[in-house]
């Protein structure tokens, strides 16, 4: 192996490593199923305390629409409501936000750890679901700051309906 390349790999090793696996010129991808989710299936069942005191269901709707966020980055449990939410268009649709970089949560979703501290995983996540706990959309390499993006085409995808 020659030098040059050498530099290469290590360069791209620390890229995959600084984005969490998410390479910066790839986008949200939409999914049909990933891990135990399935579009149209119920989200898997687990409870959580917020980071103000609140117990969290995921089969215990709030709103009619509920966007769970996964990545490392994120508290153990936060969920966003009203003026909270960061996305002007979640907030006009009356959503919820779960975020939640919990490893058991991202295993759960079948989401991979591929770092152990700092936890680190093989991609991000955004996850729709309605108020009956059912998967609207799934994206993989998808964040908060692809919020407002994902929901106007979900919001034009619906509307095709």
């Amino acid at each position: 192996m020659t030098a040059s390349f050498l530099r290469f790999a290590a360069i791209v090793a620390l890229a995959v490593l600084l984005c969490g696996g998410r390479s910066p010129e790839s986008g949200p991808r939409a999914q049909a199923s990933y891990g135990s989710l399935e579009v149209g299936k119920q989200i898997p069942g687990f409870g959580s305390v917020s980071d103000t005191g609140e117990h969290y269901q995921s089969r215990e709707p709030w709103t009619n629409l509920t966007i769970y966020s996964i990545a490392p980055e994120h508290p153990p449990c936060t969920v966003d409501v009203g003026e909270k939410v960061p996305s002007p268009r979640a907030r006009k649709m009356g959503a919820r936000l779960m975020r939640t970089g919990d490893p058991k949560v991202a295993k759960l979703f079948g989401m991979k750890v591929v770092h152990g501290k700092p936890f680190r995983y093989d991609t991000t996540m955004v996850v729709i679901c309605d108020e009956k706990c059912r998967v609207l959309r799934i994206w993989t390499s998808a964040g908060i700051d692809d919020l407002d993006n994902l929901l106007k085409q979900f919001e034009s995808e619906r509307a095709g309906k």
